[in-house]
């Protein structure tokens, strides 16, 4: 029996399926794949599908794009195009409906699902969060350095020293599971 995994997704966390694989000269390398999409108005689909329930976005700052929604003036907007629990964001497109997928994988697969929030990959790319648990292994430490190292990028690419929360939760599937702690989570 091959290994399934399921997502409903609605927001900017992420999930990540990272597949050992075979390289050149019986190497060994990881192929990543994004399991979720971040629902940001920057999305060119998220957009226009705001747009056609009667939201406005607009460039917050200069910076990020952002779902204005009349009904709360002076807000300055959402960066989510999905939420869970966000009932003022009805009114401005934004919705709660999940994108769902699945992906199979076969029974023997070494394979590393990881789930993290926006803090964690405003700044750390999939393979670099990937590569590091792959590297180090699932377990409280590695998890504990790719959050510190998420943490330290916020800071340094951050105009006034603020840091987004950053939440990270990894799970070994197939091979890599058996015979190790298989589920690890860090939240900063």
């Amino acid at each position: 029996p091959g290994i399934s995994v399921h997502t409903a997704h609605v927001g900017d966390s992420r999930a990540i399926l990272a597949r050992v694989s075979d390289g050149a000269n019986g190497s060994k390398c990881f192929i990543v794949k994004e399991l979720t999409k971040d629902h940001r108005p920057d999305d060119q689909d998220e957009a226009q599908r705001v747009k056609d329930a009667g939201g406005h976005i607009r460039l917050a700052g200069g910076k990020r794009a952002r779902v204005i929604c009349d009904a709360v003036p002076g807000h300055p907007g959402f960066a989510l195009t999905r939420s869970l629990g966000l009932a003022i964001g009805q009114d401005c497109g934004i919705i709660a409906e999940p994108q769902v997928s699945s992906v199979q994988l076969p029974g023997d697969s070494e394979a590393l699902l990881v789930l993290g929030t926006d803090g964690l990959f405003e700044f750390c790319g999939n393979r670099t969060v990937a590569g590091h648990l792959l590297k180090h292994g699932v377990n409280d430490r590695a998890l504990e350095e790719v959050v510190h190292e998420s943490m330290e990028l916020w800071k340094a690419n951050s105009s006034n020293g603020t840091v987004d929360d950053a939440t990270a939760i990894a799970a070994s599937l197939g091979r890599l599971a058996k015979g190790k702690d298989s589920f690890r989570s860090f939240q900063s």
